[in-house]
């Protein structure tokens, strides 16, 4: 990439400007630095029009190399978009996803019992786009990781993950203001033995900090505790108000 919008000769020259004014870097200094590391192309000229914003991405890796700081990556990635596959959505309209979150949904097995486990999402820049891993450790290591597909036009987005042909998803709401979304998640269960079935529950995935109360709150618990109670309150109102739809058929 050899030419920038205005933005991003903006958002790269403040960069600069604040890694000079951390390094306490001077006219003097930046002399100095050029001197004793001699990157080529790069003179005290170069830099102070790289300051104002003149500048070529060739120039910027110099300045990058130099001075041992990221001017530019974070740049980039305010523009990148994911793939069609995934959605293709910008970084700028998804970062708020980026973050920490607990998860809590029913048991497969036992409807009075709720499992909770914490999950993040970050920007995956190999794949251009969000990445998700859980820390699902009950009865054995059953962590996951997989990829965020966000369609354009839904209100809706899937948190899959594929591995060695096995399937999992998980399809919930758009995170609204109180951080929350709730959908469904489908699985494979494994009651006993090497004996597996489709499995489907709600699921509630809450954006949290490590201030938050609820993030110290992991593992399997039974739905009347008190500690869960507003957890599943919102699993219950999953189903009553029909975010997601049970088909059952009836006999007779």
């Amino acid at each position: 990439m050899n030419s920038f919008s205005e933005d991003q000769k903006i958002q790269v020259a403040s960069n600069l400007r604040g890694v000079l004014a951390r390094q306490r870097l001077t006219q003097e200094g930046l002399q100095g630095l050029t001197e004793e590391k001699n990157p080529p192309g790069l003179s005290i000229a170069t830099i102070q029009r790289a300051v104002r914003g003149e500048f070529s991405e060739k120039t910027i890796r110099i300045l990058e190399a130099t001075l041992e700081e990221n001017l530019l990556d974070q740049v980039m990635l305010k523009q990148a978009v994911s793939d069609s596959r995934w959605g293709g959505y910008a970084y700028a309209a998804v970062e708020r996803y980026i973050g920490d979150y607990l998860c809590c949904r029913r048991s497969f097995g036992n409807r009075d019992t709720v499992y909770i486990y914490h999950l993040s999402i970050d920007w995956d820049q190999e794949n251009a786009c969000l990445k998700y891993s859980d820390r699902n450790s009950f009865g054995g290591d059953y962590s996951q990781t997989g990829y965020v597909c966000i369609p354009p036009a839904s209100t809706f987005l899937h948190l899959l993950t594929l591995e060695q042909g096995s399937c999992r998803l998980i399809t919930v709401t758009h995170m609204l203001a109180n951080m929350m979304m709730r959908g469904a998640v489908l699985t494979m269960y494994n009651p006993k033995g090497v004996v597996f079935t489709p499995a489907c529950a709600p699921i509630l995935i809450k954006k949290i900090t490590e201030e938050d109360a609820a993030s110290s709150l992991v593992g399997e618990y039974n739905k009347g505790d008190e500690q869960v109670a507003d957890l599943v309150r919102e699993l219950d109102e999953i189903q009553e108000n029909e975010l997601i739809s049970v088909i059952r058929t009836t006999t007779g």
